[in-house]
């Protein structure tokens, strides 16, 4: 997998990471480390029947999500107009990546020759001592030394760089399906603030208290709410929605709400539970480690 990460407060670069993972028993850990090494550095690409069918099912897995939540692609589009690391996760992950899926499923054969010299670079280039972080969340001491050399020497990884997406700022999708999906976000860095505790309360609160009957229960969808993160990315979306388009007009009341809601002096114990129920999940140790690679990758370790 690819993920993106971006120091805090920087929006015009970013830096993707190629990751690569594995899960074991104690006992088997040098063999899944041998396993792992030999899928990165001696995979072949030549069975190119095998890797178009590949394509394929890939294809239809992606069309599965966009009808079942299509909201996520959405959020993914949103967000790539905000920040360098919003526009490759859209690329990666988003509708931009859909329709390179895409096309790649309807005519493999004339992407083929360019991907093989991607994976091949990849291969040379990227995978290397030099441009390796390696992490292991276990019970016991390992070392992870077999590991690391089974990689040649290489070269330092370039830095953080910029991107940026080229969709229009709005966008729609039609899909075979009576509902729909509807997304708008934001970043506050656009007007000069930065996240803060309060903020996640808040989302919490337009969640349960406005979206919900607004959008759930008046307007019939299955489900809605309003999220923000560190980064200060903020959005809200709706999830299989029979009319998405009156739900972005609902969204327009969130902010009279809130301010209607704090003067009212409202009990907030129920929504910060929640919010601390989010912020507070129940980790795998491969979760865990994610998690860790993340906040290290950004300055948070």
């Amino acid at each position: 997998a690819i993920t993106t990460r971006a120091d805090m407060g920087q929006d015009e670069t970013c830096t993707p990471y190629l990751t690569a993972f594995v899960s074991a028993l104690e006992e088997n850990t040098e063999r899944a480390w041998e396993l792992l090494a030999e899928i990165l550095t001696s995979t072949r690409f030549t069975d190119s029947d095998r890797m178009a069918e590949m394509f394929r099912q890939n294809e239809l897995g992606v069309r599965q999500r966009i009808l079942g939540a299509g909201h996520l692609i959405g959020v993914k589009n949103v967000l790539s107009h905000y920040s360098a690391e919003g526009a490759v996760k859209n690329a990666l992950d988003g509708d931009e990546a859909a329709r390179y899926v895409h096309d790649l499923a309807k005519a493999p054969e004339k992407a083929m020759p360019e991907l093989l010299l991607l994976a091949e670079r990849l291969m040379k280039n990227t995978f290397c001592r030099r441009r390796m972080n390696v992490s292991l969340t276990a019970s016991g001491e390992f070392s992870p030394e077999k590991l690391i050399a089974a990689f040649p020497e290489g070269t330092e990884a370039p830095g953080a760089r910029a991107y940026r997406t080229t969709s229009p700022l709005a966008r729609g999708y039609r899909i075979p399906a009576q509902i729909g999906f509807a997304v708008r976000g934001y970043r506050l860095s656009r007007i000069g603030r930065k996240f803060e505790g309060s903020m996640w309360l808040a989302a919490s609160i337009l969640s349960l208290g406005y979206l919900w009957n607004r959008v759930r229960v008046q307007g019939g969808a299955y489900g809605a709410g309003i999220q923000i993160d560190r980064s200060g990315n903020l959005f809200s979306y709706s999830y299989r929605d029979p009319t998405p388009g009156k739900t972005l007009t609902a969204d327009s009341g969130a902010s009279a709400f809130l301010r209607e809601f704090v003067e009212a002096g409202e009990d907030l114990d129920q929504y910060i539970i929640s919010a601390l129920n989010e912020l507070n999940p129940l980790l795998s140790p491969r979760d865990q480690g994610a998690l860790a690679d993340g906040r290290y990758k950004i300055g948070r370790a």
